[in-house]
């Protein structure tokens, strides 16, 4: 067997063996969400609230999020704050302000989420100025899917998130193991 075909045949092992691996371990996220059709302003005349939901969170829970759309004429300026909740005490951790152009999506996640202090989050999307309550919400929650693959799990972290980065490392060694021993 020549040494291009042995490479040629190592090459196509690593890719069936990656394919396999990447079918196997789940890697996807599940998602829930409330949706908030469209703003609308407080009885005090303070800020239009897009959204408020709480959405619980536990050892399986990746992030919250809230999904931002301004509607398709206008631009909009939001506020989107996220309040962790431990047995009814809130705690206000983070507001971000956002500005969406007409028709634009934005996807605002807080991935830190310290399930060992809170159980549940509030995600509320304000808009500040009045005249700027064109806009939709989605809040929810990403979940942790554990793989169920060769390599599976969270081994080794956001690096190689679901095991994946070790696994193609693992193979791709093998593979110039196997070509090294037989040249």
């Amino acid at each position: 067997m020549s040494k291009l075909r042995k490479i040629g045949s190592a090459a196509l092992l690593v890719a069936v063996v990656v394919g396999m691996i990447a079918g196997a371990t789940g890697g996807a996220v599940a998602q829930t969400s409330t949706e908030t059709p469209t703003a609308t302003p407080t009885a005090s005349g303070g800020d239009a609230v897009v959204a408020n939901s709480t959405v619980s969170v536990g050892n399986d829970t990746r992030s919250v999020y809230a999904d931002l759309t301004a509607g398709s004429s206008s631009s909009v300026d939001l506020e989107v704050t996220f309040v962790g909740i431990s047995d009814g005490t809130e705690t206000e951790l983070e507001t971000r302000n956002i500005s969406l152009t007409a028709g634009e999506e934005r996807l605002v996640e807080r991935s830190n989420v310290d399930v060992s202090t809170y159980n549940s989050f509030r995600v509320k999307v304000t808009a500040p100025n009045l005249e700027s309550t064109n806009a939709t919400a989605e809040v929810g929650k990403v979940a942790k899917v554990a793989g169920g693959g060769l390599i599976g799990g969270d081994l080794g972290g956001d690096l190689f998130e679901g095991g994946m980065g070790i696994g193609v490392i693992v193979v791709a060694a093998g593979a110039l193991l196997l070509v090294g021993r037989s040249s």
